[in-house]
């Protein structure tokens, strides 16, 4: 695509908007060449008419009106003698109201002896009025002027010498006659060759009687009129890849290539409806003509379908494929239907068009005041729903629908046959010039607000990708203030697991094995849950963290606590510490946490609450719950800035499990939970409570995925006894002797929790 191999060549955001702006003002500017070069034709026509009109006026021209053609089947080599032709079996000339004004198609003549053919001479008879023979008297000579354009038979007079053949511009022929010959005469006559035509006419300007001064400016109208004739066909034919080229460079292929493809059918149909008027057609051709009538049918329909703001994009390629087939094959039986299909596809397909196009606005509309945009939708989205957005939607369907409005009128009224000398006299023939600019300038609109939209998600994701580069910077020094997730000591052996909302979590916890100076160890661990995820908590966890490790060293520097008491008053230093870090951090910055000290020798817990969830202490057919009263931290404070400790005595053998809240079953209470899990300990379906505990992880990050909205981070501690090693008083060097042999066994338990995790 080409927004992808332009952001290859140029990352800068600035430059890409700025090439991305230059071509949709180029393709504006195209759009108004495209309205200023209708009207320039629009202009010749109009001065064409004018001068027409005004020669008409003045009685320096007159119409040929109620013209006799009679087709002829005659051999190649003739001496203009009817006797040796044959004519169709009426014998009944045609009369037409002018001459080469009309499409009529050369009939086929039955010959007395042979198959029927098609006429190749036609015998064109005018007979003169009053107001001729009037008009004649008032000049001493008459110049007949026939207008051939695109034909290339051959014109031939019938009465005698009293007249002057001359050539005129191009492919027209002039005949000139004196006045007193025109009056001598009843009517004129003369040959047309046919042979190969398959249609007689059109002209642009029917043939006409003209004074010799004003033959020049008559015969430069004609001129005139084939150049506008030319200027549309090249702008037919040259749309269609001006549209595709600023499809593939906006790198907004759908409407513009709707529209593209809608332009290169019409063209494809002009294109062989002048080759069919130039030459006989050939099979594949005449359906062609047909079958592109009904293609551009369906393109305009989904074209509008898109600009009025239904998701076409819902509906299958090949669905949206098959219907412009169908339409093109409906088309393409036509002429089985109605004799006149071929002159009347262009009007029938531009006015059922037209009518399915008002019944898709119609039906976006009504969908649109049915289901009206959400609150949640606007608020996602309010650059969609701006007042300029919504300004540049009413342009651009005003635009259209005056558009079909304008050219459905007129394809109506052409089609149900009410047209009139109004036509002759239009300043502007609104049906030609109106409806491809139209369509493209709302295409253009609708372009333009879409690239916008891609520029400002470019911009966006720029900025995310900016920001995302900075959270992973942050999650990479969260992750260093925690500790080993798995971990075995001469006396412990715990694991934990960190599972964090978003990139950063208001998750903390740390688990570290103290050594005194006189030998002995204790093991401290700590979880916090700060308010909230993201970015802010993130930042409260390395106060929480650095503070955490101030008490550590002050627990060491102080040396071992002998006694309950002075483990009461340690671990009760913990909170007042963050506490006070967290207030200083911002105001109403709080958070839970629980703080706990092991001791192996005494085989006890000592730990402190803080407003968080207490611990669990899960052993063979046993469960208890161990928590303490305390205020949150980092907040107003509503009691006497109290944190209560306790001690408990282990058994050796359990489970104890710190957690945050997000490991408690979503919608649940950590009380009902609590008791849930007592009752299947209690009941000894509880082989290994790892297990059970991983599992519920689990459990709530797929209920996550279908509730967003209780998403939290999950954080749990597993400690146990190191039943394999002997906790005593010794040196550093036996306990870490006595550790490694330790480590086997302990790994060999967590191995079964990693593989259900």
């Amino acid at each position: 695509m080409a927004s992808s191999i332009l952001q290859k060549l140029l990352p800068n955001t600035k430059i890409q908007a700025h090439i991305f702006r230059a071509v949709l003002y180029l393709a504006l500017l195209v759009c108004v060449v495209l309205f200023a070069s209708q009207l320039n034709e629009q202009a010749k026509r109009n001065d064409v008419n004018a001068t027409l009109e005004k020669l008409l006026n003045d009685g320096q021209a007159r119409t040929l009106q109620n013209v006799q053609i009679t087709y002829l089947l005659c051999p190649k080599k003739i001496e203009l003698d009817q006797s040796k032709c044959d004519r169709e079996q009426s014998g009944k000339p045609v009369v037409h109201d002018t001459l080469l004004a009309n499409i009529t198609k050369i009939p086929k003549i039955t010959p007395i002896v042979g198959e029927a053919l098609q006429a190749n001479w036609a015998v064109i008879r005018y007979n003169f009025t009053n107001e001729d023979y009037d008009w004649f008297r008032k000049s001493p000579s008459a110049v007949l002027a026939l207008p051939r354009n695109i034909h290339t038979g051959t014109y031939f007079p019938l009465k005698g010498d009293n007249f002057h053949f001359a050539a005129g511009l191009g492919a027209d022929t002039t005949f000139t006659f004196t006045r007193d010959d025109l009056l001598e005469m009843d009517h004129i006559e003369f040959w047309i060759g046919l042979a190969g035509l398959p249609y007689f006419g059109p002209s642009d300007i029917p043939a006409h009687f003209v004074r010799p001064k004003e033959l020049h400016r008559f015969l430069s109208l004609i001129g005139m009129q084939k150049e506008a004739s030319i200027l549309t066909r090249q702008l037919e034919l040259g749309l269609p890849v001006v549209l595709a080229a600023i499809a593939i460079i906006l790198d907004h292929s759908t409407v513009m290539s709707y529209l593209s493809l809608y332009a290169a059918s019409r063209a494809i149909h002009d294109y062989i409806g002048f080759r069919m008027e130039a030459a006989v057609p050939h099979y594949i051709e005449k359906k062609l003509y047909f079958i592109s009538v009904g293609t551009g049918f369906a393109f305009l329909v989904l074209f509008t379908a898109l600009i009025v703001g239904l998701n076409v994009r819902r509906i299958k390629l090949a669905h949206r494929w098959m219907f412009v087939c169908v339409m093109g094959g409906l088309f393409g039986i036509g002429e089985y239907i109605d004799p006149s299909f071929s002159t009347t596809s262009d009007l029938w397909g531009d006015s059922l068009a037209i009518f399915s196009c008002f019944l898709v606005i119609l039906y976006a509309a009504y969908d649109r005041f049915k289901y009206p945009p959400s609150a949640e939708t606007k608020a996602s989205n309010p650059e969609s729903y701006s007042r300029a957005s919504v300004a540049l939607v009413v342009t651009r369907l005003a635009i259209v629908c005056i558009a079909f409005a304008v050219h459905g009128w007129s394809n109506v009224r052409d089609l149900i046959g009410h047209s009139t000398d109004s036509d002759l006299k239009s300043r502007l023939d609104w049906k030609s010039m109106i409806l491809m600019p139209s369509l493209m300038t709302a295409a253009l609109l609708e372009v333009g607000s879409t690239a916008k939209k891609m520029l400002n998600f470019g911009r966006d994701m720029a900025t995310k990708a900016l920001i995302e580069q900075e959270l992973q910077v942050g999650r990479e020094v969260q992750a260093r203030m925690l500790p080993s997730l798995r971990t075995t000591t001469f006396a412990w052996h715990w694991r934990a697991m960190y599972m964090p909302a978003e990139a950063l979590a208001g998750d903390w916890f740390d688990i570290r094995e103290l050594n005194f100076a006189d030998g002995r160890s204790l093991l401290v661990a700590c979880v916090a849950d700060v308010t909230g995820h993201g970015v802010g908590s993130s930042l409260a966890t390395s106060v929480i963290c650095s503070h955490w490790g101030l008490w550590c060293n002050r627990l060491l520097e102080s040396g071992f606590p002998e006694t309950s008491e002075e483990k009461h008053q340690a671990i009760k230093r913990a909170p007042y510490a963050i506490h006070s870090g967290l207030k200083a951090l911002r105001e109403n910055e709080n958070c839970t946490a629980i703080f706990a000290i092991f001791d192996p020798v005494r085989e006890e817990i000592t730990f402190c609450s803080a407003g968080h969830p207490g611990i669990l202490s899960i052993g063979q057919k046993s469960f208890r719950y161990f928590t303490t009263q305390g205020e949150r931290l980092g907040g107003d404070v509503l009691g006497d800035l109290l944190w209560n400790a306790k001690t408990e005595s282990l058994t050796g053998d359990e489970l104890l499990v710190l957690y945050s809240d997000g490991v408690v079953p979503l919608r649940a209470t950590v009380s009902s939970w609590a008791a849930q899990i007592k009752r299947k300990v209690t009941a000894g379906n509880v082989d290994r409570p790892e297990l059970m505990l991983v599992k519920q992880l689990q459990s709530n990050k797929y209920g996550f995925a279908d509730a967003p909205d209780l998403k939290d981070d999950m954080t749990l501690v597993m400690v146990r006894r190191n039943t394999s090693a002997t906790a005593r008083k010794c040196e550093p060097e036996e306990r870490q002797e006595q550790s490694v042999s330790a480590v086997p066994a302990a790994a060999a338990s967590d191995q079964e929790v990693s593989k259900s995790a």
